[in-house]
């Protein structure tokens, strides 16, 4: 699984390294600009690549044609 690069992600606050996102709310506490909401940005956005959650990789879908039948020898 890729991991996104720092241009493909979203500029929004749940995602920078300046903030942290309060659970259980909607908001972020910000070292820069206090407490923001958490799909807010501002210019001192900086990526942080462990708050992304990775998108799952999409599986293609199964037909007849791809079936394989598999024999274990004893």
């Amino acid at each position: 699984m890729k991991a996104p690069k720092a241009e493909e992600l979203e500029r929004i606050c749940a995602y920078c390294e300046h903030a942290t996102l309060l659970s259980g709310a909607d908001v972020c506490v910000c070292k820069k600009n206090g407490v923001v909401r958490a799909n807010g940005t501002c210019r001192r956005f900086r990526p942080d690549l462990l708050k992304v959650q990775p998108r799952l990789p999409l599986l293609p879908e199964e037909s007849d044609d791809e079936t394989f039948d598999v024999q274990i020898d004893p």
